[in-house]
């Protein structure tokens, strides 16, 4: 299994609204309560991410090359975005990537 950098904190603070998590519970895949969209489950072509306390990661291996896992944020959000995280290395390996990607403005759809 191919496991990428862990996310402890995701905070989001979008047009009047806002959004925090340390990642309470263990998922997978990730949901909170139907908060969260995902790669596998709703996209079909990408991963999904998975949860346990604290820490979120992407589930792979992934079918194909760049179906990186993908959550998703559901809801309505105004024009202004910003994101922010802590990313936790357990153990780097110079043999693939380990990224993480905030994306804002997004949304997902089969295929």
């Amino acid at each position: 299994m191919k496991l990428i950098p862990a996310l402890l904190v995701l905070t989001l603070q979008l047009y009047g609204r806002s959004y925090t998590t340390n990642f309470r519970a263990s998922e997978n895949p990730l949901s909170e309560d139907g908060a969260w969209i995902n790669g596998a489950t709703t996209g079909l072509d990408w991963c999904d991410v998975q949860t346990s306390p604290g820490l979120a990661w992407g589930v792979g291996p992934c079918p194909v090359e760049y179906a990186d896992p993908t959550a998703i944020l559901k809801g309505e959000w105004g024009p202004n975005q910003s994101a922010q995280a802590t990313a936790h290395v357990l153990s780097p390996n110079s043999h693939y990537y380990q990224e993480i990607e905030l994306h804002l403005r997004r949304t997902m759809s089969a295929h």
